[in-house]
């Protein structure tokens, strides 16, 4: 039988107040909702930071820590254990501790939930996972790549063992496998914008002869724009309050590439633009999501995001 949601993680009215201009600043309406739902049916704090959620490449993404995907489970009261985390290398023999310097090849944990004949499985291979930045594994998974598998393939099983609890809830270190997801979306729009259009050919048969007849093409414009293209827009100006979030950033001891786990991209001048068309006040924004880092690094919970 599932536990209640404690009390204290239910938002009233007054807690969503708070939450909307300060944690969950950079969400328009829609997402903000969607936002509060998820951390009601879960029961997660986003104000102990528990829960938070953030765009990527257009769409929202509800992120936690591994220990809040561990409460969850716990709370249901059919949370029975673990098996490992256990690793592997390249010769598929799974191993209870990982000691080369060499990363390994997959990590592994399983999920004991009541009633079920056999534990879970969650499994992480390390090439979908890891986290890179110009083609280099990211600090934090070139010091404890072994640790950063053991979270991705931790939380694969408690989302595989208790679905209608954590469906949806990512940690920050399966950024890795979302990164492959991205660059496969886009290489496949790529693929379909790159395809050759082809012209609807128009056949008319002789009704007296029963033969094909030639259609001539149509008369193109003169004012097409194959034959007359048209001026490529001049560039767009930056506006200042872009410098102005880059030189808080640096304030606070982040680079300007901190603001990829917002934008969901590589952070940029295009990037910052596009992610603030629609918004009141994007400055805002920005440094609320700042000052929330600087907060969770003073809680020393900085290493459950990938800001490498």
């Amino acid at each position: 039988m599932t536990h209640p949601v404690p009390v204290n993680a239910v938002l009233d009215d007054a807690a969503i107040t708070t939450l909307r201009r300060t944690l969950a600043a950079g969400l328009n309406e829609q997402q903000f909702g969607l936002f509060v739902e998820y951390c009601r049916r879960t029961g997660l704090d986003p104000f102990q930071h528990q829960i938070h959620a953030y765009e990527r490449g257009g769409r929202l993404i509800m992120q936690v820590g591994i220990d809040g995907l561990r409460l969850i489970a716990a709370r249901t009261g059919e949370l029975e254990g673990f098996v490992g985390p256990q690793w592997a290398g390249d010769d598929g023999q799974w191993r209870d501790v990982w000691l080369s310097d060499k990363p390994p090849a997959a990590a592994r944990v399983g999920v004991w939930r009541r009633g079920f004949r056999e534990p879970v499985w969650g499994v992480a291979h390390y090439t979908e996972f890891v986290q890179r930045r110009e083609g280099r594994p990211t600090a934090i998974w070139q010091a404890m790549p072994a640790n950063q598998l053991a979270k991705c393939a931790e939380a694969a099983a408690l989302r595989r063992a208790f679905p209608a609890e954590s469906a949806g809830l990512y940690v920050p270190e399966e950024g890795g496998a979302m990164d492959r997801v991205d660059e496969a979306v886009a290489e496949r729009k790529q693929g379909f914008s790159s395809r050759p259009r082809i012209r609807e050919e128009v056949i008319e048969v002789d009704r007296a002869t029963g033969e094909v007849v030639d259609v001539p093409p149509p008369a193109r414009d003169s004012h097409s724009a194959d034959e007359a293209p048209k001026p490529r827009p001049a560039q767009q100006e930056v506006p200042g309050w872009i410098g102005e979030a880059v030189k808080y950033a640096k304030d606070q001891g982040f680079p300007p590439a901190v603001f990829e786990t917002l934008l969901g991209r590589p952070a940029s001048k295009k990037a910052l633009m596009d992610w603030a068309a629609g918004r009141e006040n994007p400055l805002a924004e920005l440094k609320a999501f700042i000052d929330r880092l600087v907060e969770e690094d003073e809680n020393g919970a900085t290493g459950e995001l990938p800001l490498e």
